[in-house]
C-alpha cells in the first residue's frame, strides 16, 4: 500500500512538471509570435509577392571604401536617417578603428542618386582621418565606462534630431535616454539627458506618417519603444507633436501613449509603468527593429529579427502603429553557432521610391570575422 502511494505521489509530480513544461512552451510560443498574430491581423500583403534574394550577406565596396579610408576595421548598427536631398546619416554602435581605440559609436553621411546609387560615403573622421565619435562623451564618460548608441532620428526645422541610449558598463547606474541635436546637417551634435524619459528607453525607431511635412510644429513624431520581455522584446509606440522637440525642458509632458482601445493619452512620462500601461504593438521581436513606409508595397513595413534566431522577418500595416500583419520569413541570415543575429536595418536610401527591391542591413555578433554590418538585397515580385 504504502509503495502504491509513493507511485502515485510520483506519478501526480511526474505530471504537473510535464503539464508546467507544456504551458511554458504554449507560452513560449506564443510571445515569440507577434501580438498582433494572436489578435486579429489584417491581411498580410507579403503573402502576394514571391521574395527572392537579390544578393545577401554582402559588403558594397562603397562601404568598404570609407571604412578604409576612416581606418574603420570593426563595427555595428547602421541605422538609416533620411535627412533629405538624397542625404542620409547611417548610426554606427561599437566601431573599432586600427589604432584600437573604440568608439562608442559612429556615423557616415551618405549621399545618392536618388535611385539607389551611392555618389558619396564617408565617416566623420578627428583630426588625424581616423573615424571620430559623433555622439561625444561628456564629464567623466569614457569607453571603459559609458556606451552611447545612438541611430533613430528625424530631420526637420533644419535640424537632426537623434536620439540615443546611455548605458553604463559598469552596472552601477540604469539605462537612460537622450537626444542629440545638430544645426542642419552638421556633425556636430549637443546632448541632451532625459535620465527617466519613457523609463530610460530611448526610441529604435521614430517616424512621420507618410507624407506628413516635418516642418509643421503639429506634425506627430512616433516613436517605437522596445521593452524586454521575459524572452523577448515587446514594441509599443508613443508620439509627439514634432513643435515638441523645440522646448526640450517639457518634451515630458508632450508624450502621449497608444492604449488599449486604439486611443492616445497621456501617462506618466518619467516612470516605466507608463510603458507597462500602454498596447503593445508587436511582440516577439529582438532588440532592435526599423520601421519604414515603402512605397512600393504601399505600407508601413517593420523589419524584425526573433531573438535566437538567424531569420530576418518583416510585418506590416496600412498604419503606422498598426495593427501588424503576421511576419514573412524573408531569409535566414548565415549565422553559425556560438554566433547571433541582431541590428536588421531597412535601408530606404538604397533604392528608388517605387522599387521593387528592399534594401537592409544586419550584423552577427560572437565572431570575429563579420565584426561589420552586412547588406542584403530582396526582390518582391507579384505573383500571377
Amino acid at each position: 500500500m504504502v509503495e502504491t502511494e509513493r507511485q502515485k505521489r510520483i506519478i501526480l509530480i511526474v505530471t504537473l512538471v510535464a503539464s508546467v513544461v507544456v504551458v511554458g512552451f504554449m507560452v513560449l510560443m506564443v510571445k515569440l509570435t507577434p501580438n498582433s498574430c494572436v489578435n486579429t491581423s489584417p491581411e498580410n500583403k507579403l503573402l502576394s509577392y514571391i521574395i527572392s534574394c537579390n544578393q545577401t550577406g554582402n559588403t558594397p565596396l562603397w562601404f568598404l571604401n570609407a571604412q578604409k579610408n576612416a581606418s574603420v576595421i570593426g563595427q555595428d548598427g547602421g541605422n538609416s536617417i533620411p535627412l533629405g536631398n538624397n542625404t542620409s546619416w547611417l548610426v554606427f554602435g561599437d566601431t573599432i578603428p586600427n589604432n584600437g581605440a573604440w568608439r562608442s559609436n559612429s556615423g557616415l553621411l551618405l549621399k545618392t542618386d536618388g535611385q539607389g546609387d551611392v555618389k558619396e560615403a564617408s565617416f566623420v573622421v578627428d583630426e588625424d582621418g581616423v573615424v571620430a565619435q559623433l555622439i561625444p562623451f561628456q564629464g567623466n564618460e569614457t569607453i571603459s565606462t559609458t556606451a552611447i548608441w545612438g541611430g533613430a532620428g528625424i530631420y526637420a526645422f533644419n535640424r537632426t534630431w537623434m536620439f540615443y541610449s546611455i548605458s553604463d558598463r559598469t552596472g552601477k547606474s540604469p539605462d537612460r535616454a537622450g537626444l542629440a541635436v545638430a544645426e542642419g546637417m552638421s556633425s556636430e551634435f549637443v546632448r541632451f539627458d532625459f535620465p527617466s524619459l519613457m523609463g530610460g528607453l530611448a526610441p529604435m525607431q521614430v517616424l512621420v506618417e507618410n507624407g506628413a511635412d516635418v516642418n509643421n510644429p503639429d506634425t506627430f513624431l512616433y516613436m517605437y519603444v522596445l521593452r524586454k520581455g521575459f524572452f523577448d522584446f515587446d514594441v509599443h509606440i508613443a508620439r509627439i507633436p514634432l513643435g515638441a522637440l523645440l522646448n526640450l525642458e517639457t518634451l515630458g509632458e508632450n508624450i502621449q501613449w497608444f492604449n488599449q482601445g486604439n486611443s492616445w493619452s497621456s501617462l506618466d512620462p518619467n516612470v516605466t509603468t507608463a510603458i507597462s500601461q500602454s498596447q503593445v504593438i508587436a511582440g516577439g521581436v529582438g532588440a532592435q527593429i526599423t520601421v519604414f513606409w515603402n512605397d512600393y508595397l504601399k505600407s508601413y513595413a517593420m523589419l524584425i529579427a526573433p531573438e535566437f534566431s538567424s531569420s530576418i522577418e518583416m510585418v506590416v500595416s496600412d498604419n503606422i502603429w498598426g495593427p501588424w500583419s503576421c511576419p514573412t520569413l524573408l531569409f535566414n541570415a548565415p549565422v553559425k553557432k556560438n554566433e547571433f543575429l541582431y541590428c536588421p536595418y531597412l535601408h530606404p536610401e538604397l533604392q528608388s521610391k517605387d522599387s521593387p527591391f528592399v534594401s537592409l542591413s544586419y550584423s552577427i555578433g560572437g565572431s570575429n570575422e563579420k565584426m561589420f554590418p552586412l547588406f542584403a538585397e530582396l526582390l518582391f515580385t507579384p505573383k500571377k
